[in-house]
């Protein structure tokens, strides 16, 4: 091979290698933009997903705060309604002993007779 077809052959080289060079930077520049549009719609779902979640938690809270009064109300209740069963039961006794009496009386006021 003479000095000149190196030369040819040499500059034949470098004027693809510039090709290949410019048709890659040229590729991964597109490869780079759509990356970074991904990433821009991620960050835009990744945000909006955390303020669900923060809505999640902020009626979380709202809710076990209002079961624990609802716990509180209930057991006041179940409370409530066994002072009234031993209200009714000792009224009952009570009902009962006026019955025994009245009868007695009856009884008193049927033989004085």
């Amino acid at each position: 091979m003479t000095a000149d077809q190196f030369t040819r052959l040499a500059t034949l080289i470098r004027s693809e290698v510039g090709g290949l060079r410019s048709v890659m930077d040229e590729r991964f520049t597109g490869v780079y933009e759509r990356l970074e549009g991904n990433e821009v719609r991620a960050g835009r779902h990744f945000a909006r997903i955390e303020r669900r979640f923060d809505g999640l938690d902020s009626r979380l809270v709202a809710l076990e705060a209002g079961q624990e009064q609802l716990r509180g109300d209930i057991k006041g209740v179940a409370e409530g309604v066994t002072t009234n069963g031993e209200r009714i039961d000792r009224a009952l006794g009570r009902l009962d002993g006026m019955d025994e009496t009245l009868r007695d009386l009856a009884n008193v006021a049927t033989s004085s007779d």
